[in-house]
């Protein structure tokens, strides 16, 4: 049991090292976004582990684990997209407001 984790450990360690320093740029022709590197970071992490629950035929717990990731991860990807509404919606903002500075011809008198 203990030989199967420090395995697991080392697939994991490796997986990451291969993650961090692969050519991205070069595979992709661009660079991961920060939602596909955090993916690539959890799965590196949890698909050895999910590996070693199967290898120990601890089906229920590869599962439970798999539907907490997948749900975790839906939540997270969410939230990136709830983030990037809201910096749209406060550039809006803020271009309607120095527009109406604008207009109202507060920048010509010295204000903001």
């Amino acid at each position: 049991m203990i030989l199967d984790t420090l395995i697991t450990i080392l697939i994991s360690i490796l997986i990451l090292v291969a993650e961090h320093y692969w050519p991205w740029g070069e595979t992709l022709g661009r660079q991961l976004h920060n939602l596909e590197r955090y993916i690539a970071g959890v799965l590196a992490m949890v698909l050895p582990y999910i590996g070693l629950l199967l290898a120990w035929r601890r089906i229920d717990e590869a599962l439970a684990l798999v539907s907490i990731v997948m749900i975790s991860g839906g939540v997270v990807s969410g939230l990136y997209a709830l983030d990037g509404w809201f910096t749209v919606r406060n550039r809006a903002n803020a271009a309607e407001a120095a527009e109406k500075r604008l207009k109202d011809g507060t920048l010509h008198n010295g204000k903001l």
